[in-house]
């Protein structure tokens, strides 16, 4: 079963019938479990897909809100569509710190506890 504390980014899709702000929420819902199994995590990108277009919107979501690129309509607009595909390649290859990851006070060696597992 897949779990919050292994999800990378998340993503929803506006399906037909559904408007923008229930999927907004559903999406900002993710992120939040996100935050709450991982919590180094700086922040969380988000996908949100719709029909109605068809548009994408990138979101990045961290601890005190969220920040979204413009809706990108892919099927009409080959930039856009080149806009989409880029960003997806680049956060497949973004390393940890590019992912959101707190990495700077984090050692992934066996010896190490993490300050949340201290009692």
């Amino acid at each position: 079963p897949l779990e919050w504390r292994a999800i990378l980014v998340v993503g929803e899709h506006q399906s037909t019938g559904s408007n923008i702000s229930e999927s907004f929420t559903q999406l900002a819902s993710y992120a939040e479990q996100v935050f709450i199994a991982q919590p180094f995590r700086v922040f969380v990108f988000g996908v949100l897909t719709s029909n109605a277009g068809p548009k994408l919107t990138f979101w990045r979501f961290d601890r005190s809100g969220a920040i979204g690129s413009v809706p990108l309509n892919y099927s009409t607009s080959n930039l856009d569509l080149l806009t989409v595909v880029s960003a997806l390649v680049s956060i497949s290859q973004m390393n940890a710190r590019h992912m959101g990851f707190h990495v700077d006070s984090i050692s992934w060696g066996d010896e190490h506890t993490y300050p949340l597992d201290h009692k």
